[in-house]
């Protein structure tokens, strides 16, 4: 419905009261701001294709997305990057080829703007600190409930990190990067 991005402000005018006399007719004067967001494209790199489709299912649900592409492997995630055109990738650690640390290593090198989340079923600090040290955006589960933390990702553009909130104890104990 709208393209631009930024607030923008809508006026609009209410004529309230008795139309055929416009003497007792009252002008109601409202301001609503409407935010505008901007549709994030998005890559799902995971070699569980039914996983895939569900997760598209659920970004789609959530609104202000297009899915970009969606990839098996890291070493597809990379070449379909060079396209460009992408702002933020979900990527699994445990894929064939290119791993997802590694993957996302070589991304954040190559393309330092790029938002990169890793959503996975692995919930140990040393995948976390792996992660957090190849330059990942942010880290999460897929066993646990996510929906909010996605619209949180979808409808931001700031460059925060994310986690799964059940992680947070995980990885407030020293994370170790090897």
């Amino acid at each position: 419905m709208f393209n631009g991005l930024g607030d923008r402000c809508f006026y609009l005018l209410f004529i309230c009261g008795n139309h055929a006399n416009p003497e007792e007719s009252t002008n109601i004067l409202l301001d609503h701001k409407i935010k505008q967001v901007k549709k994030q494209k998005i890559i799902i790199a995971d070699n569980n294709k039914t996983f895939r489709e569900g997760f598209k299912r659920i970004l789609l649900n959530i609104g202000h997305v297009e899915i970009v592409n969606e990839v098996e492997n890291g070493a597809e995630l990379l070449k379909i990057l060079e396209n460009g055109n992408v702002d933020i990738v979900f990527t699994d650690i445990n894929m064939p080829e290119i791993n997802g640390v590694e993957a996302t290593k070589l991304a954040h090198q190559k393309y330092p703007g790029l938002r990169i989340i890793a959503f996975t079923s692995l919930e140990n600090k040393r995948y976390i600190s792996q992660m957090v040290a190849a330059g990942a955006n942010g880290y999460l589960s897929k066993g646990r409930d996510n929906y909010d933390i996605f619209r949180q990702i979808l409808e931001e553009t700031n460059s925060g990190f994310y986690i799964s909130p059940e992680l947070v104890t995980i990885s407030e104990k020293k994370l170790v990067v090897n």
